[in-house]
């Protein structure tokens, strides 16, 4: 969170984050997450790098996909959760699936 901060009083056109809530406690994240979405709303262009679908759809209005390097496919968060079911999207990043 001081990081965070530190970087938002330099007053940045965009911010870009790598895995920002990696390590971080289930409160620390949502604080982290409620403070993004303050950002957005204010007009801040955001891009974040994540390995977690589930914050991707949590947090992002567009999607850029990426593996191995190169890219996938681009499209709005809403329409990738439209057209790919959990399932898929699990088996994409080779996770384990809910029992």
């Amino acid at each position: 969170r001081v990081n965070l901060a530190r970087t938002l009083a330099n007053k940045p056109h965009v911010l870009l984050l790598d895995e920002p809530t990696a390590n971080l406690d289930i409160v620390s994240e949502e604080i982290i997450e409620n403070t993004l979405h303050t950002l957005q709303k204010e007009g801040l262009k955001i891009i974040i790098v994540t390995h977690s679908i589930e914050q991707s759809e949590r947090l992002t209005d567009q999607l850029l996909f990426l593996k191995g390097g190169r890219f996938i496919e681009q499209t709005s968060t809403r329409e990738f959760f439209k057209k790919y079911t959990h399932k898929e999207i699990r088996s994409f990043f080779k996770t384990k699936e809910e029992p």
